[in-house]
């Protein structure tokens, strides 16, 4: 028995069964999750004492993007945590589609932010997809957690994943003062409704 091929991250059961000639004795059920080595977490990184609400002036630090004032690991592309002003934020990681097909991504910020994602599993083939701005050129731009249709500009075009390839996904964004937070949400095959991406899809992102 040959079966189809297996979508990932989802659990399958089996069982032998051995049959004496008059009677099936029904064997033990057993189970397994499709799943890739080093899944679960993401990369958080910020760069302290930058102050406004533009994301330019994170890229125009002399510090971004190879060192950080703090690095951590993230269980989701989301980061909510204590309420901190005037530094610039990176969530970045390997991310795998759970089935071939059309993937739609959404971003929400505050303030401004970006998100990336690279068309294989080459990271410097990064493309902007969705951005949180008050327009195109703007220094400004927010929205609150969860908030996924304040700007069109949130929302990505259908982009054509496949299974078991990696892709290069990161969201930027810039605290001014207030809340703060950032999160990258898809929708899409074996996805039916919007989601954060979860770290059953991700692993930390290393070059290669």
């Amino acid at each position: 028995y040959k079966p189809a091929a297996l979508t990932l991250d989802k659990t399958y059961y089996w069982r032998v069964d051995e049959f004496d000639g008059a009677t099936t004795h029904k064997g033990d059920v057993w189970s397994f999750t499709t799943t890739l080595p080093g899944l679960g977490t993401a990369i958080a990184s910020r760069w302290s004492n930058i102050s406004g609400t533009d994301l330019n002036t994170l890229k125009n630090d002399p510090r971004y993007p190879n060192n950080p004032s703090i690095v951590e690991t993230v269980t989701q592309v989301q980061w909510d945590g204590p309420d901190t002003d005037n530094y610039g934020g990176r969530i970045e990681a390997w991310l795998y589609a759970p089935a071939t097909g059309d993937y739609t991504f959404w971003l929400a910020s505050d303030d401004q932010g970006e998100l990336w994602l690279s068309t294989d599993d080459d990271s410097s083939n990064i493309e902007l997809i969705a951005y949180v701005k008050d327009s195109p050129t703007a220094a400004g731009g927010w929205t609150n957690l969860n908030e996924w249709t304040k700007y069109a500009s949130q929302k990505s075009q259908p982009i054509p994943l496949v299974a078991g390839e990696k892709y290069y996904i990161m969201a930027l964004w810039k605290e001014g003062g207030g809340g703060d937070h950032c999160q990258a949400a898809w929708q899409g095959s074996g996805i039916p409704t919007i989601t954060v991406i979860p770290g059953t899809n991700l692993s930390p992102f290393e070059p290669l």
